[in-house]
C-alpha cells in the first residue's frame, strides 16, 4: 500500500470531521478499507451498527509483492567444494579485493588450485589457496570459474559469531560449494562454549568436553556476475543467509 495515498485520505477524513474512523484489513478484494460513522441524535446504544450513521468510506488498493526467492532451491549438484578454516579464505577475499570491484574464483582439477583473483587497469592481485592447507578439495571438472562481486564477497566472509571469547579451540571451519551455474554457497561452522562455560576458563576449568560445545552454522548463497551484470542486484535478496 502506497504511504502517501493512506495519509492523504486520512487528512480528508480528519479535516471533514466525519467522526469516528474505522479500518479495515484485508477488505472484500484484498483492500484496505476506511469507514466512518456519527452516532445519531438521540440514540442510547450507540455500539450498535443500526444506531451509527455512515459519513464516510474509502478504500485503498493493496500492492501484491511476490514472495523473496530462496537460493537455496536454485542451487543444483554436483557441485564443487573446499572445505578449510575460516581465516583461510577472509585473509583471501581481504587481499584479493583491493584492485577491482569483482573477484574470479577458479579451481582446477588436475593439477589441484585454488586462486582468487582481481585485475583492474592499475593493479593484478593473484591469490593462491595451497591446497594441502585445505581438509578437502572436490573440483567436479576440469576446471570451474566464476565471477563475484567484491562487496558480497567480504560480506560472506567477513562475519563472526560475535563473543570470540566463546570460541572453541580451532573453532571455525569454512565450506565453499560452487553449483554447475556459478551460484556459490558459503557455509561458517563454528564451535561455541557456552557464556557460562567461556567464563570458567579464566578460572582454569576444563573446556574441552565436547558435551561443553555448540555448533553455529551461517550460511550465504552469492549469486554470480554474467557478463559484467551482477545478479545479486536482481529480484533476489543479494544475499541469503540462515543461521542455526
Amino acid at each position: 500500500m502506497d504511504v502517501t495515498t493512506l495519509l492523504s485520505v486520512l487528512k480528508v477524513f480528519i479535516a471533514s470531521d466525519v467522526g469516528a474512523i474505522h479500518m479495515e484489513y484485508p477488505g472484500p478484494s484484498n483492500e484496505f478499507v476506511l469507514k466512518s460513522s456519527i452516532r445519531q441524535s438521540g440514540s442510547s446504544a450507540p455500539t450498535q451498527d443500526e444506531y451509527l450513521l455512515p459519513t464516510a468510506y474509502a478504500k485503498i488498493e493493496t500492492m501484491a509483492y511476490a514472495s523473496s526467492a530462496n537460493l537455496l532451491e536454485y542451487f543444483n549438484e554436483p557441485s564443487s567444494s573446499i572445505l578449510g578454516k575460516g581465516s583461510i579464505f577472509k585473509d583471501a577475499i581481504e587481499d584479493v579485493t583491493m584492485a577491482s570491484k569483482d573477484v574470479l574464483v577458479e579451481m582446477k582439477d588436475r593439477p589441484q588450485q585454488l586462486t582468487f583473483s582481481s585485475v583492474s587497469p592499475e593493479i593484478e592481485v593473484y591469490v593462491d589457496v595451497p591446497v594441502n592447507s585445505l581438509s578437502s578439495f572436490a573440483c567436479q571438472t576440469r576446471i570451474v570459474e566464476a565471477r563475484y562481486n567484491k562487496k558480497y564477497l567480504l560480506n560472506a566472509f567477513s562475519v563472526s559469531p560475535g563473543n570470540t571469547a566463546e570460541l572453541g579451540p580451532d573453532s571455525h571451519l569454512c565450506k565453499v560449494a560452487i553449483d554447475p551455474e556459478g551460484l556459490m554457497k558459503v557455509t561458517h561452522m563454528w564451535k561455541m562454549m557456552p557464556r557460562n562455560v567461556a567464563e570458567q576458563s579464566s578460572m582454569g576449568g576444563d573446556l574441552h568436553e565436547e558435551s561443553k560445545q555448540v555448533m553455529v552454522v551461517t550460511q550465504y548463497l552469492i549469486l554470480p556476475m554474467i557478463d559484467g551484470v551482477d545478479d545479486n542486484e536482481s529480484e533476489f535478496n543479494d544475499m541469503s543467509s540462515r543461521a542455526q
